[in-house]
């Protein structure tokens, strides 16, 4: 038989008290719980008093509860003057305590047996102190989940939102703890709103929570406000860390030293674009004995400006060192030669954009060392080094993009060298010509290939990359050798491409698509860049390409120098010459000086998500007080 609905809420009330306890608010920070008791006492005897906190900072919310013994005593307190209810030089607000509609009160008039056991249906008895009963109509609450299942809905949940799950209750607080058990991994991307962003203080109450079982954290992504104290709180809370990108931090030679001597056990480290970091704290960290085996120093140039010393101030190998990346730096062959002698393992160098190196390094790395990939573009190197690439017989991966010194000779050699080849980059060699392709084509391994702005190539090029029969990725921004056959040819005997870039290639037509239509392979995705192309897409003749999931086109532009490049009367890109300004805008104002720290190089960071403003008040060590004057003030 059903309960009568008013008896059941009178019963509720008398259960909790409702009839004898006040809400007070308005109550000051300053107020701890017996001093608000002993106020409210000159009303009537004070059988309980409790001031709300919030869960995290543990301190006052500002409000609080106060039941009395009899309700004659809640009556006149809820009938005071204003006089009598002014508390720290505050006028507390009284009001009789209701119900809350957010919370379910569990009482035994909800269960029709009110006795302590009760029978299942084939008669045996359960206990209610272990089994909770919940009636057919009623919802099932998260909170009957056991402590296993809440910790694994948990670590479903991004993290920044299981900060706010600590704020739920003391359970949820305990489990969500278990939780940070799985958070092996950390990042910022996306993370913060245009005008927000990690700060160290966010940081720390982050690792506070997880840092002890972070094995990966990544900070590039958010680092306009972090300081080098960063360091100091990465190293006090994650000791095992693994990974770690620090790029674009303010990361100083001391914060460094800091850092390494707390954390023993760090493998890759990201040091892109830190332009605080000099060359003493590069040494602290190569002699830091850290089983290195990936060290990212790109665009960080302080740290190579005095080259006399040269990193002569390494005293001890790093056996465990594989990759190293130096791109955009001003190093010189001598500090170069000296970290390689320390590193006598590295498999994968990184040297791009280096202008300060010559032939004397290159010389020295194919001597010496036994590289898997090479990766030495925009530096000036003579033919006679390069020719000396044939002794990397290990070679995987070659990037000797705008090297103007490259020709045939060099082609050749390499492709008689380096059988291993997997992956070759040659752009902007306008010394190739068909010759040196033909040889190149020859390479059974080969995969990649990008021969993007040779002029010299015609079709013969290409057929004779086809006829390799292995190509996965085929890049020819502006090129005229890329014609609608010579790409269909490569297309139909290359059946493992993928990815085809021809942006700025204007001999490009509807017609190349109609080998796509007689080879379609739906157990693969083409991806097929065709801007700045003589390609209509919204043709009539490509109408049947909407029907094909197998090929991704984009008529975006990929061509980087299109720019300060020009077409001749004969339809043919011609590019700027490197000794010759005349081709280049003069009426363009000095651009500033680049500031690493102040602008992220690759474009602008966007910070699209919706981080929520109250989080920040889950920081630790507040000051009550200090709020409390910006409020009244």
């Amino acid at each position: 038989m059903e309960s009568d609905p008013g008896t059941s809420g009178k019963n509720k009330a008398t259960l909790y008290n409702i009839n004898r306890k006040i809400f007070v608010g308005n109550i000051s920070y300053r107020v701890r719980s017996r001093r608000l008791a002993k106020f409210y006492s000159k009303f009537g005897p004070v059988e309980k008093c409790c001031i709300v906190k919030d869960h995290v900072k543990k301190r006052s919310k500002g409000f609080g509860f106060v039941t009395f013994k009899d309700e004659e005593s809640m009556q006149r307190a809820l009938q005071a003057t204003e006089d009598e209810l002014y508390l720290d030089q505050r006028l507390t607000r009284v009001r009789p305590a209701e119900l809350s509609s957010r919370v379910t009160y569990w009482q035994s008039s909800d269960i029709e047996d009110d006795s302590d056991n009760s029978l299942n249906d084939s008669g045996e008895v359960l206990d209610r102190s272990s089994t909770q009963i919940i009636d057919d109509d009623r919802p099932c609450l998260i909170d009957s989940l056991v402590d296993d299942v809440l910790i694994h809905i948990f670590t479903l949940l991004p993290w920044k939102h299981r900060i706010g799950v600590e704020r739920v209750c003391k359970r949820w607080k305990h489990v969500m703890m278990k939780a940070w058990v799985a958070q092996t991994s950390l990042q910022f991307c996306g993370i913060f709103r245009q005008f927000q962003g990690l700060t160290d203080r966010n940081l720390n109450s982050l690792l506070v929570r997880c840092g002890q079982y972070l094995r990966s954290l990544d900070l590039s992504g958010s680092p306009r406000y972090l300081t080098d104290f960063a360091m100091d709180i990465i190293g006090k809370h994650c000791p095992d860390i693994r990974n770690l990108d620090l790029s674009y931090v303010n990361v100083t030679d001391r914060s460094i030293q800091n850092l390494v001597q707390q954390c023993r056990h760090i493998e890759r480290i990201r040091l892109k674009n830190c332009g605080v970091i000099t060359r003493k704290g590069v040494g602290i960290l190569l002699n830091s004995g850290q089983p290195f085996v990936s060290v990212d120093l790109s665009n960080v140039n302080n740290c190579f400006i005095s080259s006399r010393k040269s990193f002569r101030s390494l005293h001890s190998d790093i056996d465990t060192l594989r990759i190293l990346t130096l791109s955009n730096t001003a190093i010189s062959d001598e500090s170069l030669i000296n970290i390689l002698k320390h590193c006598p393992n590295i498999e994968e160098l990184i040297i791009n954009n280096c202008l300060c190196l010559t032939g004397q390094s290159l010389k020295y790395i194919c001597n010496n060392c036994r590289l898997k990939v090479l990766h030495t573009a925009e530096v000036k190197y003579d033919v006679e080094c390069l020719l000396l690439l044939k002794n990397l017989e290990l070679l995987e991966d070659l990037d000797i993009s705008s090297c103007h010194t490259v020709n045939n000779t060099v082609i050749s050699s390499i492709a008689q060298c380096c059988k291993k080849l997997r992956n070759l980059n040659i752009s902007i060699c306008r010394s190739v010509t068909d010759v040196g392709m033909v040889t190149a084509a020859k390479i059974s391994t080969l995969e990649s290939i990008d021969i993007s702005y040779l002029s010299e190539l015609t079709e013969r090029s290409i057929l004779a990359l086809a006829g390799n029969g292995n190509l996965v990725k085929f890049v020819a921004r502006a090129t005229t050798c890329a014609t609608d056959d010579a790409i269909s040819t490569l297309i139909i005997s290359c059946p493992k491409l993928n990815y085809i870039d021809l942006s700025g290639c204007f001999n490009i037509s509807n017609r190349i698509f109609e080998s796509f239509k007689m080879n379609a392979d739906t157990d693969k995705v083409i991806d097929l860049k065709l801007g700045d192309t003589a390609v209509d897409w919204v043709a009539d003749d490509v109408d049947w390409m909407s029907g094909f999931t197998h090929l991704n086109v984009s008529m975006h532009s990929t061509i980087g120098m299109l720019s300060h490049c020009h077409v001749n009367t004969e339809g043919m890109l011609v590019l700027p010459s490197n000794h010759d300004d005349d081709d280049w805008d003069n009426d363009i104002d000095e651009v500033p000086a680049y500031n690493p720290l102040s602008v992220h190089p690759e474009g602008p960071l966007e910070f699209d998500d919706d981080w929520d403003e109250d989080y920040d008040e889950y920081l630790d060590n507040d000051d009550p007080l200090e709020d409390e004057r910006w409020n009244m003030s």
